[in-house]
């Protein structure tokens, strides 16, 4: 049951939440409701061309996963058709062509490139293709043809063409990646004069399967701290807007109801999103109403600040605070995201019990600084997240440090070491640590992230770490489990009568 959440306080003027959002407090018709669904156009099968010779350059044929179980053999021009053949073994034997095999983690977004099929045109082609199979993702671990991130392979002359598709646009690891191909192919291949690399990226999505979750959304992040006053918003602001800086397509969720911080760090004071009229797509049901999220820094944000007074307390009871979480699960647009970063509100609530179980959290970031009094709440904050079955990506580490701008010596002002152990004690990654500076400050109170205002400063340069090691966290997230894991939360309330 949807329930309307009207603002009586003082504190809020007269005005209620159905009139600041209309939309609130309708009930959302079931999307199977009445509704009967079209079968799914099968594709017609086209026919190929047959193979031309190409003037000395020759594509390498790429299987992509489960369709290459029926595909045709390779046409030798001037020959007749033939089959992919065994390729001889440093030892003497043989192996064959790699086979398409069922892999855990399938993709289901696009086809995966599993193995390679069709017999090399030349030597040097065959040791290229060798090489290329053993290369493996430096932080998955496994080879990136199993990964599907090799999606071109040429050979034209003594040049290799390849393309490899990242598994996200903010991966820490481009240039190890690119370097590991280049080194294993000419090691493999000493007559090749030059490897182009051409690299696009594909972020791939680690919800859980068979949950519900957010559409068009691939990865929802929450970052805690389970204590106020570490500089938690103002991470997620500059991990936000430092991942849309790498080329994803990022949003924001500004869920501290009694404190959202994201209108004034992102300059978005004053402004409040469009409310858009949706059809039902029952006949004769009365419709419902989505909120658009506004824009800034290239991130698309929703937060209650721009809902209601700035200067007026919004006093509410948990349940009212869980149903406003609700409604912005259910009725704000977001489109196509890559990640949605959700900035939680300290200690651990209704709100965040509210969205682990409405949403399947890709995985959790927990902010901290050295002193043991933020340590023993961001300690408490982690555990949550484990008890109810979301990923812990790692531990970002604030305040750090204290630059002196004048001799440049670095002093402990909250201590240190404090997120290495716990990090170590908990056995989760110490993403990154962040100093503290004063332009950070200024640059939230200004709607300016530091990562947008001083982009070459240490400070933002430790931002853009942290950011890439969330989306490669992410990655190895995606790659491991596939997006399957259990359902949770495992919290779960018995009532009277339960057996």
């Amino acid at each position: 049951m949807v329930l309307a959440v009207p603002i009586r306080h003082s504190s809020l003027g007269t005005r209620n939440l159905e009139r600041v959002m209309p939309f609130f407090g309708r009930r959302r018709p079931s999307p199977d409701k009445g509704q009967v669904k079209p079968a799914p156009e099968v594709p017609r099968a086209s026919a190929a061309p047959p193979d031309a010779p190409t003037g000395g350059r020759r594509a390498l044929p790429i299987m992509p996963g489960p369709a290459a179980a029926g595909a045709r053999p390779v046409q030798v021009p001037g020959g007749a058709p033939s089959r992919p053949r065994a390729l001889p073994m440093a030892d003497g034997g043989s192996t064959p062509t790699p086979r398409p095999v069922p892999q855990a983690n399938g993709d289901a977004e696009g086809g995966r490139t599993i193995g390679m099929e069709g017999p090399p045109a030349s030597p040097l082609e065959e040791a290229v293709r060798r090489a290329v199979a053993t290369i493996k993702d430096p932080e998955i671990g496994r080879t990136m043809v199993e990964l599907g991130m090799i999606k071109e392979l040429t050979v034209t002359g003594q040049v290799v063409r390849i393309g490899v598709e990242l598994t996200t646009p903010a991966c820490p690891l481009k240039e190890q990646i690119q370097d590991d191909v280049r080194a294993t192919i000419m090691a493999a291949a000493p007559e090749v004069e030059r490897v182009d690399i051409h690299l696009t990226s594909r972020v791939r999505a680690a919800n859980t399967h068979g949950r519900p979750g957010l559409t068009g959304v691939k990865n929802t992040i929450a970052v805690a701290s389970g204590k106020g006053g570490v500089g938690k918003s103002t991470v997620t602001a500059n991990l936000a807007v430092a991942l849309a800086l790498d080329g994803a397509k990022v949003g924001l969720l500004d869920a501290d109801v009694y404190g959202p911080s994201m209108p004034l760090m992102l300059d978005l004071q004053g402004r409040q999103p469009r409310v858009r009229s949706v059809p039902s797509p029952i006949p004769g049901e009365k419709g419902t109403q989505q909120l658009i999220p506004l824009e800034a820094h290239g991130i698309k944000v929703m937060s209650i600040g721009f809902l209601v007074d700035p200067e007026k307390p919004v006093i509410w009871r948990g349940p009212m605070a869980s149903q406003l979480i609700n409604q912005f699960i259910n009725d704000v647009d977001w489109g196509e995201l890559d990640y949605l970063l959700i900035d939680m509100p300290p200690g651990t609530g209704d709100i965040h019990l509210t969205l682990t179980q409405r949403l399947p959290l890709s995985g959790a970031v927990v902010v901290t600084t050295p002193q043991d009094v933020a340590l023993a709440d961001a300690v408490k904050g982690l555990q949550m997240f484990k008890e109810v079955q979301v990923p812990i990506l790692g531990i970002v580490e604030n305040m750090s440090y204290f630059v002196c701008p004048g001799c440049g010596e670095q002093t402990a002002v909250f201590g240190e070491g404090g997120g290495a152990w716990a990090s170590e004690r908990y056995g989760v990654p110490l993403l990154g640590q962040i100093p503290l500076a004063r332009a950070i400050r200024e640059g939230g109170d200004a709607g300016q992230p530091i990562v947008m205002s001083d982009a070459h400063s240490p400070q933002a340069q430790a931002f853009r770490a942290c950011a890439q090691a969330v989306a490669g966290r992410l990655s190895v997230e995606a790659a491991l489990t596939g997006g399957r894991r259990a359902s949770g939360p495992l919290i779960q309330i018995k009532r009277k009568g339960d057996v």
